[in-house]
């Protein structure tokens, strides 16, 4: 990205391209401005997964379903 002079973007990646997708975006969250990972492993924080959210303070999540 430094080198095309690009400072933020969607990071996006199907399999194993869609795991380093995931840790780029952890690591870097200010360079990255979406995440689309296909068929890929998801990184997740543990701990924090097991948390239950407060549904009045969380954004409302509207799934997206595709069909070929």
């Amino acid at each position: 990205m430094d080198a095309l002079g690009v400072k933020r973007a969607v990071f996006a990646g199907y399999d194993w391209g869609g795991t380093s997708r995931c840790v780029a975006a952890a690591l870097w969250p200010d360079r990255c401005t979406g995440l689309v990972s296909v068929n890929g492993y998801l990184i997740q924080d543990i701990a924090k997964a097991m948390v239950r959210p407060n549904r009045s303070a969380s954004p409302a999540v509207v799934p997206v379903l595709f069909s070929a």
